[in-house]
Formats: C-alpha cells, structure tokens, sequence
C-alpha cells in the first residue's frame, strides 16, 4: 500500500533552508520524506515532552548525512493520519536541526494549525 506523503507549505521553507545548510543532509531528508509513501511507521514514536506535549502523537526520524559518523543532526518530524486507525496521509510537519529542540518547536505551532484546519482536536 502506498500512502499520501503532504509536505506542509511551511515545511517546504525548512527542506530549503536545510540545502542551504547542507546539501547532502537535504538530499537524505528529501529522500525519507519519499519513503514514508511506503513505510509510515518508519520514524520513532515522539513521547510527551515538557512544552512540546502537543507532538506526542508524531513520530521523527533522526538523520544526517551518508558520510556523517556522529550522532545524527537532523530530524523530521511527521505525523500519520487519521492519527487512530489505519492511516492514509502522512503529512510532514518540520525538518530541522536536533540544537534546541529545533524541529520540535517549529512543528509545534504547525501541528496545532494542521489540526484546527482539519477540525481535529487532540485529546
């Protein structure tokens, strides 16, 4: 089964931003984005975190570049939907640098958008 991979409009400035950073790190971040058409399931489930509580329900991918050999500087930060039951869309909230919580903090406001849009409330 293949599902629908939706880049927020916001999100689209973070992929540029991220080739002007690194290029290379852009490549691999476009290339996971691409993935998920066939693996939702591929990033880690986000647990609760003080101040990023509405993420809980996303899930991340840490990554970096091929060549890189420390930890991973990167995330994306996506989330499956509909979040109960079997998903059909999955749309991609942020890719940012791991420094300060990053991705976090910008897929935060954009999650809460997506779901007001969507007429969705978390519980």
């Amino acid at each position: 089964m293949s599902y629908e991979v939706v880049v927020l409009p916001s999100a689209h400035g973070d992929f540029e931003e991220l080739a002007e950073e690194d290029r290379e790190a852009a490549r691999v971040a476009l290339r996971l984005a691409s993935d998920l058409k066939e693996n939702p399931w591929l990033g880690d489930e986000m647990r609760a975190r003080r101040g990023l509580e509405e993420l809980r329900d996303c899930r991340r991918i840490r990554f970096d570049r091929d060549d890189w050999t420390d930890r991973p500087r990167f995330r994306l930060v996506y989330r499956k939907e509909p979040s109960d039951g079997t998903p059909h869309i999955v749309a991609v909230l942020a890719v940012a640098g791991r420094t300060n919580l990053g991705a976090y903090r910008r897929a935060k406001p954009r999650l809460v958008d997506r779901l007001r849009a969507l007429g969705e409330t978390q519980s």
